[in-house]
């Protein structure tokens, strides 16, 4: 009957003709397994006793054969939200309330051109600015276009989030994972309309300078590699800043000092003498920022300047990074 049970008459004669079977023939092989597994227990199974101490005994004699190394398992999550997250950052998203979308990117390009207009006036007056000619300055203030996008693009969300997760108690479960945390919180988000149109703008300047200048197309993978040397030490610079907010908590204001010290980075690196030159270069040092990178395209090469540039990225990052470490264990967690 049990076999019966999940099937109609008809459709338990088709596995019987599958099986090639009759009902007899089946009555007849199960009362055979049944008088076979009887016997099994009452002449074998109901002999065999197994104590704790037989267990003890086994494992004891045989534990290298316990010790395996456990597989290590990889947890990936997708997560499908009803309504747009506002704290998910990504094209899609953002492009929702294209209102918002048109202004951030049409603000970013108005700032942008109110530059280019300031340094226009500039060189109406003047044939160079530390040496520096109208369209290598192009090259210079679009370089410093290109570093904040992709500086937004991988980390500077992180960052301006700090303070938030610092002080809601979020940051803890970053503590957990298997990521640093420093590496985590920078690179978890990323924003496009943050500096989308300097971005933009920022790549059209670069070109815009490089067709007016004569430097080789064998200089531009140096110039992408010194962005790169860039972009690492404006992330030294900010992991650096936000090591205090362990005791500030306020991230914003923080942030709004390197957004600050960035604009002065379109300025050549050459106009700074003294003591000036030395703190822009080893504490805040914006003057490498984009200066180096845009030297190599506008035909000023030095290579004293990317040897420099190399060794301050190394500095800047060996630095910030213990400067980090050291902040993170005076910090108490938020339920504390």
């Amino acid at each position: 009957n049990e076999l019966k049970a999940p099937y109609t008459k008809e459709e338990f004669e088709k596995q019987l003709q599958g099986r090639k079977l009759s009902a007899d023939d089946l009555k007849s092989q199960l009362r055979r397994d049944l008088s076979i597994k009887k016997l099994f227990n009452k002449e074998i199974t109901s002999h065999i006793t197994i104590t704790d101490a037989d267990v003890a005994g086994f494992y004891n004699s045989n534990k290298a054969s316990f010790n395996l190394a456990e597989p290590q398992v990889h947890i990936a999550q997708i997560v499908v939200t009803p309504a747009p997250d506002p704290n998910v950052h990504n094209l899609k998203n953002e492009m929702i309330y294209r209102a918002n979308f048109v202004l951030l990117v049409g603000m970013d390009i108005f700032f942008m051109g109110i530059n280019i207009a300031f340094f226009a006036i500039l060189y109406a007056n003047v044939t160079t600015i530390g040496g520096w000619t109208f369209h290598q300055t192009m090259i210079l203030i679009g370089s410093v276009g290109l570093v904040r996008e992709a500086a937004y693009l991988l980390f500077r969300q992180g960052f301006l989030e700090l303070g938030d997760y610092v002080r809601t108690g979020q940051f803890d479960a970053l503590l957990v994972k298997p990521v640093r945390p420093n590496i985590h919180l920078g690179f978890r988000h990323v924003s496009l309309t943050e500096s989308l149109g300097e971005g933009l703008m920022g790549l059209g300047l670069v070109a815009y300078g490089f067709a007016h200048v004569e430097t080789g197309w064998l200089a531009v993978p140096l110039y992408v590699a010194m962005l790169g040397v860039s972009l690492v030490i404006y992330y030294a610079f900010c992991l650096a800043i936000n090591s205090a907010v362990f005791w500030i908590v306020k991230s914003q204001e923080l942030n709004s000092i390197v957004y600050t010290f960035m604009e002065t980075a379109r300025y050549p690196r050459d106009i700074y003498r003294g003591l000036g030159k030395a703190i822009f270069t080893f504490v805040i040092p914006i003057s490498l920022i984009a200066t180096t990178p845009a030297s190599v395209l506008a035909g000023r090469r030095d290579w004293g300047l990317i040897a420099l540039a190399l060794i301050v990225a190394v500095g800047m990052m060996s630095g910030a990074t213990a400067l980090w470490n050291w902040s993170l264990r005076h910090y108490s967690s938020a339920s504390s």
